[in-house]
This record gives C-alpha cells, sequence and structure tokens, in this order.
C-alpha cells in the first residue's frame, strides 16, 4: 500500500487507496472499478456482486445501497 484515506459520516464510510497492484496479481494496467448495486441491467456489477459492512451496527449487515 502506498496510500490510503478514510472518511467516515454518519450518512456513509468511504475508503479509498492506492496500492501496488502487481504484488498481490492484479495486472498493473488494471484501472479496476467499483460496486454497483444496480449496474446497466439492474442485476448489479459484477452480477451477484453483494457488500457487507460492520461500520454503522458492529455487526456486518448488507448494504443495499452505498450512500444515502
Amino acid at each position: 500500500m502506498t496510500g490510503v484515506q478514510f472518511i467516515k459520516t454518519p450518512a456513509y464510510v468511504q475508503i479509498t487507496g492506492i496500492i501496488k497492484q502487481d504484488q498481490i496479481y492484479i495486472a498493473a494496467n488494471d484501472s479496476g472499478g467499483e460496486m454497483d448495486p444496480h449496474g446497466a441491467d439492474q442485476r448489479g456489477n459484477p452480477l451477484g456482486g453483494l457488500l457487507f459492512s460492520k461500520a454503522f451496527t458492529g455487526n456486518f449487515v448488507q448494504a443495499v445501497e452505498w450512500h444515502k
């Protein structure tokens, strides 16, 4: 990891970072993407992707939307 930013508000938690991704078997030129609860066809992106967080309750809860 070469850098990380953590933000927590009453409505959301955001973690972004910069990593040396080739050291964890991700191609150096892979610019990535993001989890999307809807996607172009409303089935999510990637298909079937689920997101769980314990940032607000202390227990893992599925996040249906990423922000309010």
